[in-house]
């Protein structure tokens, strides 16, 4: 909060005395007025401001100097790193200067934008709510760094490698269209018996790339499709009976436990809020500047928040503990524990496996046909217009043609109307000619370079 303040207002500050107790705040120059005293309140568990001089007779300035760090830095340009991959550290050095107004350097902007990375890395588990990845699934690459990593923050998350890696890795040491064509016939096997013949293919040509593959976990990159329903079913199965014995345990008309937790930090804010009755079960919630009107009968509240999460905002929670009234009677039906018990009443029955089925005369699903798509079959990715085509020269895709002698647009010096036939001729021959020249100094210098090579053989 005090670096916020330094950097709105261009204040050099600097921390005299910081530790777990005592804050002692002053001016860097020594000739400003300014002083802010704080300390260790035990019984509130917070830091109270105990003396505060806050006038200033000094100038702004542009270069706070370690009052603005990298971790300060970061910790503001979190979005901006997350959401944009090419936000590099001159942008953000420009962005720092546009928002803010002062001057940092690049090493700063670079240590910031590495702190940014870790903040977004250390809350991945947190927002996602993983805890230990039971019923997700991760899929990413062959690197040794990820698989080990995952195995010690996801213990019980399903690590799924990529096919396409998989088989690039498998190419380095086993190239030929053989092995490729073998490798997508075994991965692309919907039962365990297609997948073991294109294998057992694998092993007849080359017992060694079979070695290669099974060492690999199979499991990973091949999934048979009955194989996957059946974990399906599992899955839906133990998190019906799960959440269903979650609700058992609360009271027949009780909220959520995480809706009244909430509601319980609604409470704690609503004590900055003066509540003025002004009809019938309609009030005023009033603080500072800011009023909202709460209807109690209508459960409706001008801030609009009541009305779209439906269990109130920090002015109907003022406004009914005003009335001495229970929070939690307010609260929509929808996050009552009987709507919640009603939701996961159903459950799936067990099912025997598939050495248990009785067997039919009917023809066991396979994968459908493969279709031949007309014209040459595409090589190469699609490109997106933003992506880096990786040659030195800047594209020309979306610009107008502009000829150099009518400066017309939709055609070049070639094919101009105001040239003549013959200089059109003499443009096309001073290009052959330049080719020509081209071709003939590459050639002469490839020519140097195997006489120079032999007499150093010799």
């Amino acid at each position: 909060m005090i670096c916020n303040y330094a950097v709105a207002n261009g204040y050099q500050l600097y921390f005299e005395k910081n530790d777990s107790k005592r804050l002692l705040v002053k001016f860097s120059t020594g000739q400003c007025t300014f002083r802010l005293w704080a300390s260790w309140m035990s019984e509130d568990q917070s830091f109270q401001i105990k003396s505060l001089i806050i006038d200033h007779n000094c100038a702004r300035n542009f270069k706070l100097g370690s009052i603005v760090n990298y971790r300060w830095i970061g910790s503001h340009f979190t979005r901006e790193v997350l959401e944009n991959q090419k936000f590099n550290v001159r942008m953000l050095k420009e962005e720092v200067k546009t928002k803010f107004g002062i001057e940092v350097s690049m090493g700063q902007c670079r240590r910031a934008k590495q702190h940014a990375m870790s903040l977004v890395e250390e809350n991945l588990q947190e927002d996602l709510y993983l805890e230990g990845g039971f019923g997700n699934t991760l899929m990413s690459d062959q690197h040794k760094g990820i698989i080990e990593v995952v195995k010690d923050l996801f213990p019980e998350i399903e690590h799924r490698q990529c096919s396409r890696h998989a088989l690039s890795n498998f190419k380095k040491k086993f190239p030929g269209a053989q092995y490729e064509k073998l490798f997508w016939k075994a991965c692309k096997a919907s039962t365990e018996p297609l997948f073991n013949s294109a294998m057992k293919e694998i092993q007849m040509i080359s017992p060694a790339a079979y070695v290669h593959l099974m060492g690999r976990n199979p499991n990973s990159w091949k999934k048979p499709i009955i194989s996957m329903l059946e974990d399906i079913i599992l899955y839906v199965m133990q998190r019906m009976c799960s959440l269903r014995q979650k609700g058992s345990g609360w009271g027949h008309f009780d909220v959520y436990p995480n809706i009244r937790l909430a509601i319980n930090e609604l409470k704690i804010q609503q004590r900055y809020w003066k509540v003025l009755p002004s009809g019938l079960n309609t009030f005023e919630t009033r603080n500072l500047g800011e009023s909202y009107g709460v209807d109690l009968e209508k459960k409706t509240c001008t801030c609009r928040i009541w009305q779209m999460n439906g269990y109130g905002c920090v002015h109907s929670v003022a406004t009914i503990s005003y009335v001495n009234r229970n929070v939690e009677a307010f609260v929509d039906p929808l996050y009552r524990a009987c709507i919640y018990m009603n939701t996961y009443k159903y459950s799936i029955g067990s099912m025997n496996g598939t050495a248990m089925w009785p067997p039919t005369d009917y023809i066991p699903p396979l994968p459908p046909l493969k279709r031949k798509m007309l014209g040459r079959p595409i090589t190469k990715r699609k490109r997106d217009n933003t992506e880096v085509s990786g040659s030195h020269r800047v594209s020309k895709a979306g610009k107008k043609m502009v000829c150099g002698v009518c400066k017309k647009s939709g055609h070049n010096k070639s094919t101009c109307d105001a040239v003549s036939k013959a200089e059109k001729s003499q443009v096309k021959k001073r290009k052959a000619e330049d080719e020509g020249e081209t071709s003939a100094l590459k050639k002469g210098k490839g020519q140097g370079q195997r006489a120079k090579g032999e007499k150093r053989k010799g």
